[in-house]
């Protein structure tokens, strides 16, 4: 999954997982009720959005040039 082919709206939503998971707020099990909240979506979509960004955690996280990453995939 490469970020280019991910449209801007998507993009957005696996910038915030990753900026919820380094601030420790939550567990990212649960991170689908954030997304909800953050940006009005429905739980099946949050909970895909998560399950896909869980899926493709160090190649977005690449893709997405997000610092730090790495500390949290071990």
């Amino acid at each position: 999954m490469k970020s280019n082919n991910v449209n801007i709206k998507v993009r957005a939503y696996y910038r915030y997982l990753f900026a919820l998971q380094q601030s420790g707020a939550t567990n990212m099990y649960g991170a689908a009720s954030y997304l909800q909240d953050q940006f009005g979506l429905d739980k099946y979509e949050a909970r895909q959005i998560v399950s896909t960004w869980m899926e493709h955690y160090e190649e977005l996280a690449v893709d997405l040039n997000i610092a730090g990453w790495d500390l949290f995939s071990r």
